[in-house]
């Protein structure tokens, strides 16, 4: 019965050590790296943010085309919550597992 075991976990292509260990590393690497991106792009929009406001608000109480200036307010919003939306999908994302 125990070499019926052993053949059948043989023939079912189980991972060997090195595809593991492998699997491991090369799986922490590109998780390590998604993060750093993450990290860059959530820091990318903070500074987006602050720079929409310290520059383009401002331009709402001028004299001159408050509707183009609105225009590109909401404009950077939007390019803000979708490169924010990006971040934290990269840094909270989780592979399935396969076991």
């Amino acid at each position: 019965m125990g070499e019926e075991n052993r053949s059948n976990k043989a023939s079912t292509g189980g991972e060997t050590g090195f595809e593991r260990a492998i699997d491991f590393y090369v799986g922490n690497g590109i998780h390590l790296f998604l993060s750093v991106l993450a990290l860059l792009i959530i820091v990318a929009a903070a500074l987006a943010t602050f720079d929409t406001v310290v520059r383009d608000f401002p331009r709402l109480w001028r004299q001159t085309s408050e509707y183009d200036s609105l225009q590109k307010i909401v404009e950077n919003i939007l390019l803000i919550a979708i490169a924010a939306e990006l971040g934290l999908l990269l840094l909270f994302h989780r592979a399935c597992s396969r076991g």
